[in-house]
């Protein structure tokens, strides 16, 4: 019969071969061309999702503020009740977000480690400690939370990361080797500068680290390179004990085996000795404290706390003999140092200029033996100052040392958010199962102008955020880049829509991260990412968001979900003709514009105003080193995109007695002339997102009114009752027995006020609901006028929305009187908003009722709404009085920095929306699934060198 591949046994394959690959050749290779979509299988982004589609349904409820409404006689009543929209979160039922975990000192008061005197520690000051125990016992410190430990990474020239020094064989023959090995063996994460590099290890204690009136203990290694603050972690989750599993085969500087036992240390920050300029002892007020003075002015100082003096000197001696090795300078004089004194208490705390630590937590905790301080000449330090000691349930999230910006102030004192339970390396997992994305990035890089040190530290921080965004995008998700520098001239480089889970693709977008601030060009190579333009003009935000337009308005196939993230430390501000031209196109490519200004130097104006046009989010990264955990969790709340093009109806069933007069708290919203009607177009909703929207109803009396006018005009007897009342028979008389009057006047009615339907578009199953299967109907008890007026209590969450809401308006106004300069009406406004938040919350905590003698007690569900009205509000004021404070202490510093907190808040409680658990307000919101899952990797991440 012939071979297989002879024509005439198969007539025509040669050919269809022959002509499929001819296709395929003369298809030319276009480098701005997006990638096609794969439409094989399922649309979710993720090669493990479900195939099985059913269709995603929101949770709907409609309350009114009172349970039942008493009519009175005037002509109208008003009426409030709440919608509320909700997308119930799939993540497994647990406090997130909320309290972290109980500590497990908590649970132990009968080990004698409670309190300061049960550590057993020697007091005895010694540099080289001749023998060492290597096994840690379990210390007492609160852990981190899983909390933006990339910071730590230090904002200085990365030519150290690359030149690791050979140190001889001698000077690693130290007392200290088995430290060094026990390091080594349990901090998982080095932050991509390894234990080899450090040099040898010089010293090591158990110190206190303050700023300000915070205290925090960390065990602090002075190696000959830099100097680095570690903590114990001490919960062991499932996903801890999987990854040490699963690190064995692991390079020993990237997941070292934690040996069985042993507490699992973190890296919580680094200075490098070449950095710092000086070293002086600040003690006063009975404190003995080292304060250490970095190069760069911009960098604050940080204090370490002893507990002798012998101790402090030995350690300043230390330091100060590196740092005069590496700037090749004399040792100064006893004397000289003695004199020299740096800034004080006041100082630190009057100009927020503190020591680079802790930003937010305020617990101080007792510590047990530990292995590095158990050998009868190590050293010991200073336990915290007791003066800063608080409750633990006041303790937040922790920031790390490093050479980094200063950290934020406007973080309170409320419970940890827990994003996730794993500590180990993220950049192994794969991508959480989402729904096909197209994600556009348009970020502002340094300038050729910049300062070479502030431009490589952002530079580097951008690179970190989009390999993790790379890393974390699901097989058929699209990404596109846009960078632009701002100015003359200004370089635009920008990817088409590429394919992450295709090699060639990823290729490129790789290759785009790392020419990312390369101003000498890759060996003469033209960019193939570079759009060519006019020297001449002017690259501004503007200009970056067209260009990722471009690519959005150009495509050709799209993703179920699009989105675009626009970070811009940008300080030049646009011209009105310019937004007006990007908000039109902006709403013909219906995306959402999600803001992040970067630093304190960036223009908010046209982020905000591109955000709230949009429906998107802005968000103010105070902290460079923030940069990724906010963005993660942006990407993330993209990912968590459960319904999209959600509307909803909502319809006057009795519009003889109702009508809807204002829709608030809501996107945009259309009231129907009549107030029969409304459309509301809610757009997103994201799986644990609560959209909550206040509706102003009225009813109409005119029926009540109107049958008490006629009664009143038949009062005058008639013929027969005259008739009656002449006969003496007036008892008898039936006019004050009207059945039907008296009947309805008296007459408990329920009433239906308006039903709520809907239509969406479930981007999973790739369907589209027209309608709900049964709307929601809210009826309202109506009860007949009474002369006694009842003392009824509004609903907690509608009093919770209401003062949001308010806090939000007054908010934006004082800031636009803030940009006008009228500084006392915006303090004006502000404290008349504090006082009737004050007052809310005084009026709405005495329904509560008192605890029991042990302080539990069992609460119902209205009690329950009522302490989350509380503890939103309580965040509020929080929010209000740093706007004050930083207001009335310096108000040209104001519009740089707290004017863009107030304008993000403002839109948090607006919009419910929130993208990290910074502050309180925004942990409030933060709930979306794959937002809170996607910062806890990203807080694991491990950079790249």
């Amino acid at each position: 019969m012939g071979a297989r591949s002879d024509p005439g046994v198969y007539p025509g394959r040669d050919n269809a071969n022959r002509s499929a690959r001819r296709g395929v050749e003369e298809r030319p290779y276009d480098p701005t061309a997006d990638d096609t979509l794969d439409n094989n299988g399922s649309v979710r982004s993720h090669p493990g999702a479900e195939q099985n589609q059913y269709i995603v349904s929101p949770s709907i409820q409609v309350k009114p503020e009172f349970t039942s409404l008493t009519r009175t006689n005037e002509p109208t009543q008003p009426l409030t009740c709440i919608v509320i929209i909700e997308l119930p979160g799939k993540r497994v039922p647990s406090h997130v977000p909320g309290p972290a975990m109980p500590e497990p000192y908590h649970h132990r008061s009968n080990n004698g480690h409670d309190s300061f005197n049960g550590r057993t520690v020697s007091r005895q000051a010694s540099i080289i400690s001749e023998s060492h125990q290597s096994n840690h016992q379990q210390s007492n410190h609160p852990q981190s939370s899983s909390y933006q430990d990339q910071y730590s990474t230090s904002p200085v020239d990365t030519e150290f990361s690359s030149n690791v020094h050979g140190y001889p064989d001698q000077e690693k023959d130290t007392p200290f080797v088995a430290i060094v090995e026990d390091l080594r063996s349990r901090i998982i994460d080095w932050k991509g500068h390894p234990l080899s590099g450090l040099g040898p290890l010089r010293m090591y204690n158990l110190l206190c680290v303050r700023r300000d009136s915070l205290v925090r203990e960390f065990y602090v290694y002075l190696f000959k390179e830099a100097l680095i603050c570690v903590v114990e972690e001490k919960k062991r989750s499932l996903g801890r004990l999987l990854s040490n599993a699963s690190d064995k085969d692991a390079d020993d500087g990237l997941a070292p085996v934690v040996v069985q036992g042993k507490g699992v240390l973190r890296l919580k920050g680094r200075i490098y000795v070449r950095h710092i300029k000086q070293v002086t002892a600040t003690s006063s007020a009975g404190e003995m404290s080292l304060t250490i003075d970095m190069e760069d002015e911009k960098l604050d100082s940080f204090i370490l706390i002893f507990n002798d003096k012998g101790m402090l000197e030995i350690w300043r001696q230390e330091i100060q003999s590196l740092v005069n090795m590496f700037h090749g300078q004399k040792p100064k004089t006893q004397e000289s140092l003695d004199y020299e004194r740096g800034p004080s208490l006041e100082e630190f705390g009057g100009n927020s200029k503190a020591a680079r630590i802790l930003s937010g937590s305020t617990a101080t905790t007792t510590s047990t033996a530990d292995s590095l301080l158990n050998s009868a000449r190590s050293t010991r330090s200073s336990s915290t100052s007791h003066g800063s000691v608080v409750p633990r349930q006041n303790s937040t999230k922790l920031q790390p040392l490093g050479e980094d910006d200063e950290c934020s102030n406007y973080e309170t004192a409320l419970p940890l958010v827990t994003p996730h339970l794993s500590m180990g390396p993220s950049n192994s997992l794969s991508p959480l199962p989402h729904s096909a994305l197209d994600l556009i990035l348009v970020i502002s890089v340094p300038p050729p102008s910049a300062t070479p040190s502030t431009a490589g530290l952002k530079v580097r921080v951008i690179k970190t955020t989009l390999d993790f965004i790379l890393a974390s995008l699901g097989q058929k998700d699209r990404l596109s880049l846009v960078t632009f520098e701002v100015g003359p001239g200004g370089k635009v480089r920008k990817t088409p829509f590429l394919c992450p889970g295709r090699a060639q693709s990823r290729g490129r977008l790789t290759k785009f991260i790392d020419e990312i601030g390369d101003r000498e060009g890759v060996h003469g190579v033209e960019d193939e990412f570079l759009v060519k333009g006019s020297k001449d003009e002017k690259t501004d935000v503007v200009t970056a968001v067209n260009h990722g337009l471009d690519n959005v308005l150009q495509r050709k196939n799209r993703n179920p979900i699009s989105g675009m993230l626009l970070v811009s430390d940008a300080a030049d501000s646009t011209r009105r003709a310019q937004m007006d031209l990007v908000l039109a196109r902006a709403e013909a490519a219906n995306v959402a514009i999600h803001s992040f200004g970067y630093g304190r130097s960036h223009d908010p104006a046209s982020l905000w105003l591109m955000s709230n046009h949009t429906s998107g989010t802005y968000t103010f990264v105070k902290d460079w080193y923030d940069l990724r955990d906010c963005i993660a969790g942006c990407v993330g709340g993209l990912m968590s995109i459960g319904l999209m093009n959600m509307k909803l109806h909502m319809k006057i069933v009795d519009g003889n007695r109702f009508r809807i007069r204002k829709v608030s708290g809501g996107p945009s919203s259309i009231v129907s002339s009549d107030g029969h009607d409304v459309d509301v177009d809610i757009g997103e909703l994201r799986y644990g997102e609560r959209k909550e929207m206040l509706i102003e109803l009225e009813l109409d009396n005119s029926d009540l009114t109107e049958r008490n006018y006629h009664r009143g005009l038949h009062s005058s007897p008639n013929a027969t009752d005259q008739f009656v009342q002449s006969m003496g028979l007036d008892s008898l008389s039936m006019g004050d027995a009207d059945l039907v009057d008296g009947m309805m006047d008296h007459m408990i009615d329920e009433v239906p006020v308006f039903e709520v339907g809907g239509s969406f578009f479930d981007p999973a199953a790739g369907k589209q609901i027209s309608r709900l299967a049964h709307p929601v109907l809210l009826t309202v008890t109506l009860l007949p006028p009474s002369p006694r007026s009842q003392a009824t209590t509004s609903d907690p969450v509608i009093v919770r929305r209401r003062m949001e809401l308010l806090a939000s308006d007054m908010i934006t106004r004082a800031l636009v009187l803030v940009s006008r300069k009228n500084f006392p009406q915006a303090l004006k406004i502000m404290g008349e908003t504090k006082r009737i938040l004050h007052t809310v919350l005084q009026t709405i905590s005495r329904s509560l009722p008192a605890p029991n003698a042990n302080g539990t007690m069992a609460r119902n569900r209205k009690e329950i709404l009522t302490l989350s009205a509380v503890r939103a509000m309580q965040g509020i004021l929080q929010d209000l009085q740093l706007l004050t404070e930083a207001l009335e202490e310096n108000k040209e510093l104001f519009a740089h920095d707290q004017r863009n907190f107030g304008a993000q808040q403002a839109m948090i409680l607006r919009d419910q929306k929130s993208w990290s658990g910074r502050s309180a307000t925004e942990r409030l919101f933060w709930t979306t699934d794959h937002s809170i899952e996607l910062v806890g990797r990203s807080t694991d991440w491990i950079a790249r060198d």
